[in-house]
């Protein structure tokens, strides 16, 4: 399922590198961001966020793994030259507490959103870690 998501991110990669046409706007991706994370928040699985336009598909690998999102806050917005960079505020649940996670938003007419370990891993597809399972208490 990452494979499938890597070739999207190279090409966008790849055909950015000239300028900045496939990233989205700041206002377009936060917005974005935010219909990914209520989905969350409101139970719905992860993947297709949205079918109409933009199309968001978002990858997080706690969210795959069922764990609840409570509420969460964004702190803070980067841009480069082929992703808006947001550092999240998490409050999961079962078990509750709070993490900082950051999130990559790419592309303008389809919006894919990943988790910065997913991001990393998709990036490093021959050579990709593992999530490490969260221990329980």
């Amino acid at each position: 399922m990452l494979r499938s998501f890597a070739v999207p991110v190279l090409l966008v990669l790849i055909c950015g590198c000239a300028g900045n046409s496939h990233t989205p706007q700041g206002e377009d991706a936060r917005l974005a961001l935010k219909a990914t994370l209520d989905a969350w928040k409101d139970g719905k699985r992860p993947g297709v966020v949205t079918e109409s336009a933009p199309r968001i598909q978002a990858t997080d690998f706690q969210w795959s793994a069922n764990q609840p999102l409570e509420s969460y806050e964004i702190k803070g917005e980067e841009s480069t030259s082929f992703a808006r960079i947001f550092t999240v505020s998490l409050k999961l649940g079962k078990p509750t507490r709070q993490v900082e996670a950051i999130y990559h938003v790419l592309g303008h007419d389809d919006i894919m959103i990943y988790r910065d370990e997913d991001f990393a891993r998709a990036m490093n597809m021959d050579n990709s870690p593992k999530s490490k399972p969260e221990k329980k208490r």
